[in-house]
């Protein structure tokens, strides 16, 4: 990665920003420092080293999806403040 070179200016076309001349040159350093610590990490070598796919272990916390009791629907609108034809009526909130 060394020796590469950071097109600013295409950078700054396809971001659609203007930098000044001092944003540039700042801009253009703090990049040049970014590929630096690139090529640092691209000589450690890896050579057996799993890939890390997430920073933490996930695991499934999620319980089995078994069918259980159901409601009737009498049950279930029993407390529904308004029911037409075995269904909740909301108000209007669209014209």
């Amino acid at each position: 990665m060394t020796n590469q070179h950071v097109d600013l200016d295409r950078i700054m076309q396809l971001c659609r920003i203007e930098l000044t001349d001092d944003e540039k040159r700042t801009l253009t350093q703090q990049l040049d420092t970014m590929l630096h610590y690139l090529d640092q990490i691209q000589e450690v070598d890896i050579e057996g080293v799993e890939p890390l796919y997430h920073s933490v272990e996930a695991c499934d916390v999620l319980r089995e999806d078994v069918p259980g009791e159901n409601f009737s629907v009498d049950e279930a609108l029993q407390n529904a403040p308004d029911t037409r034809e075995h269904q909740i009526t909301v108000p209007r909130i669209v014209d």
